[in-house]
């Protein structure tokens, strides 16, 4: 055998990959989507409110002399009044926070190629937030801090109510939710099927066990006929005596259906081949006995099993000398046949013996 030359989950399809993980991508999807709405929900509603002031040009003592050297002072503004500790001491203040509350609260920003200045206070509470844009105003205007000389920096515009509102439980956040709990679940679901590969079809098991292997199709045309003849070929008594070792516990009824559906072609094609089924792992007659008993010895797997019980499964009957021939990979739901092949008869015998 040449088990040991092999390739574990080399391909991994879309339907079925969704067919035995789908459970791990909407559990992940909702756990992610339901942690981001906790998130939002949690976010305090705020409102911001805007005071406008003007850097003035013109050519006296007190004030820049050009357009161009309002907008620079403008620029420097913006970036002082928020880290001016006089500033904000006064606007504290006069809201009854203490300054390092307010540096969260207070922003300024400067309308590129101008001179205006957009003075913002926001609060949870809209009254307040039109309280402390009116106070940051008046700070900057009283002559407060000695950084802003007087008449440097007017406001033209007071506000009356809030610009807008920050609610919570934004909806944006739970799409993002939804879509990052999608991309999660999408790696985990890859990555479990790269840990558990499951074979799908023929070439699976092929390059898990190194081994050819034929499906049993659901209709009575396939490969049936063909299979008997080379197990007849190569068996060296009359009749042919082949085993069916089940790949794992759940492959065992599997095996016995599968004897069924060979045993009945091969009677149609008027050939005698005795099939054994053996018992799952750890049960008799175990895969060991019926293989050392046998001509031939098949591996029976059913679709969407995993790949390494079927490895096992093969090392372990190779450690008795056990040579398997092929993989036969039987779908999960192959009608049991009318006739009464090995496997009824084997279950038929147990009932009259009991």
């Amino acid at each position: 055998m040449n088990a040991n030359q092999h390739r574990t989950g080399s391909r991994i399809r879309l339907w079925p990959l969704l067919r035995r993980r789908w459970w791990l991508l909407a559990l992940t999807t909702a756990a992610v989507a339901l942690a981001a709405y906790a998130v939002t929900s949690i976010q305090k509603e705020t409102y911001i409110s805007q005071a406008l002031a003007v850097v003035p040009a013109g050519a006296t003592s007190d004030a820049p002399g050009s357009a161009t050297d309002a907008e620079q002072l403008a620029a420097t503004y913006a970036a002082l009044i928020p880290q001016d500790e006089r500033i904000r001491a006064a606007v504290g203040r006069e809201m009854r926070l203490p300054p390092k509350e307010v540096a969260k609260k207070i922003s300024v920003v400067n309308t590129s190629d101008t001179a205006l200045l957009e003075l913002r206070y926001q609060d949870a509470s809209p009254e307040r937030s039109v309280h402390g844009a009116r106070a940051l105003a008046a700070a900057v205007d009283d002559n407060t801090s000695p950084n802003i000389p007087r008449n440097t920096l007017n406001p033209v515009e007071l506000p009356s109510e809030p610009l807008a509102d920050t609610p919570g439980g934004d909806a944006a956040g739970v799409l993002a939710g939804l879509l990052l709990g999608l991309f999660l679940g999408g790696v985990l679901m890859v990555f479990l099927e790269r840990a558990d590969a499951r074979g799908d079809d023929d070439r699976d098991f092929e390059d898990a066990t190194g081994l050819p292997a034929t499906s049993l199709g659901r209709r009575s045309a396939g490969p049936q006929g063909a299979l008997v003849e080379r197990w007849e070929s190569l068996s060296s008594t009359d009749p042919a005596r082949v085993g069916f070792v089940p790949a794992g516990r759940g492959a065992e009824k599997a095996a016995e259906r599968a004897a069924d559906v060979l045993g009945q072609a091969a009677r149609s094609h008027h050939r005698e081949i005795a099939i054994e089924p053996a018992a799952g792992p750890g049960r008799e007659p175990s895969g060991e006995s019926v293989g050392l008993s046998s001509d031939v010895v098949v591996l029976v797997a059913r679709k969407g099993d995993p790949l390494r019980s079927a490895e096992k499964r093969l090392a372990e009957l190779g450690s008795f000398g056990i040579e398997v021939e092929r993989v036969l990979v039987v779908p999960r739901r192959l009608p049991a046949t009318s006739a009464h092949g090995p496997g009824e008869a084997r279950r038929e015998e147990a009932a009259t013996g009991s």
